[in-house]
């Protein structure tokens, strides 16, 4: 069995886990009943500003490679909806890698040269760490100790994405060495080339040294993406009618829950969304355990279903099949 089906299986077996002990607190007559209720015209609404989100994402990605070589919006969009639609299936980040093989394939753009755009950009993902640090003290939030955890290692990443991108930029030789260092156990056969790409990708990595302007729309467009995703599941909210959570917390709860995705989900974070939906805004807010089940589910199979038409449209466009891509990305 392939490595990346034997970490597949696993992860479809603990987010059955997820999935199971979720469910069974849950009454899905609730479900039912939340759902006949349901507004469509903001649940319209919700959808288009989750695909929205995406879109500023794209660009983003797409400023961040202009140093590199321009590409159109299009053809950087695709990308990210198949590199998207990889890591909601495969629990590993093989999305990202999906990515710099696709630029590979249309335009024989080596993947190193690619992979510290894809680094950065993934790295401002992570940005939201400031909203939910400021807004802790300010709401009303039971943090119960999974939460405290969560925000703690997404705030280790997020330093170590700091000082990666700094240290480029002012000591780009050093960071060269420490890498390579790092790197000791490579075997001579392959150490040059090895030495060759940590050298390409922290060149990659100083770009803002000499593009301020694109760091300054960097910023803009990640606190817009930010913005999007919070509008997004304040509309869910609105389509279901529930009132008792204000949209400061709505917009906290869901930037926590959108930066869990940073770290290794299950297979379409099967389970992994509803524990986490659970504590944020049950045990942290005092939302009704069937409200937040119902709310979950619906946005979990909307959004499931978005991201995978969007994916596969994405992939049959550029001509990738979803096998070869995946088969590809783990070998890289």
């Amino acid at each position: 069995m392939k490595k990346y089906q034997k970490t597949l299986v696993i992860g479809i077996l603990v987010g059955i886990i997820f999935l199971s002990i979720w469910a069974y607190f849950f009454d899905f007559c609730e479900l039912i009943k939340n759902v006949k209720n349901l507004n469509f015209f903001y649940l319209g609404l919700s959808i288009v500003s989750y695909i929205s989100a995406y879109f500023i994402r794209s660009v983003r990605w797409n400023r961040l490679l202009n140093p590199l070589r321009k590409f159109s919006l299009r053809q950087t969009y695709l990308w990210s909806l198949s590199g998207n639609f990889i890591n909601y299936l495969i629990p590993i980040r093989a999305g990202e890698a999906a990515r710099a093989l696709l630029i590979k394939k249309a335009t024989r753009t080596p993947v190193s040269l690619v992979l510290p755009s894809i680094f950065i950009d993934k790295f401002f993902d992570t940005a939201g760490i400031f909203l939910i640090l400021i807004m802790i003290p300010l709401l009303k939030i039971e943090m119960v100790p999974v939460l405290q955890w969560l925000v703690i290692i997404i705030l280790i990443i997020f330093l170590i994405g700091v000082i990666t991108l700094i240290s480029a930029i002012v000591a780009e030789k050093k960071l060269v060495l420490i890498l390579q260092k790092v790197f000791f156990f490579v075997s001579d056969k392959y150490q040059a080339k090895v030495y060759s790409m940590i050298e390409m990708f922290v060149e990659g990595t100083a770009l803002f040294k000499n593009h301020h302007r694109i760091f300054v729309q960097v910023i803009f467009l990640t606190f817009l993406g930010i913005v999007l995703d919070g509008l997004y599941f304040f509309l869910m909210f609105k389509a279901f009618g529930f009132d008792s959570i204000n949209i400061a917390m709505i917009f906290f709860g869901y930037t926590l829950l959108n930066l869990s995705y940073i770290l290794p989900q299950p297979p379409g974070q099967i389970g992994s969304n509803e524990l986490l939906m659970s504590l944020i805004f049950v045990s942290g807010m005092g939302m009704a355990y069937t409200d937040a089940g119902s709310l979950i589910a619906v946005a979990h199979l909307l959004t499931g279903i978005v991201v995978s038409v969007l994916g596969i449209l994405s992939l049959s466009v550029v001509g990738v099949r979803i096998i070869d891509l995946i088969d590809r990305s783990n070998n890289e």
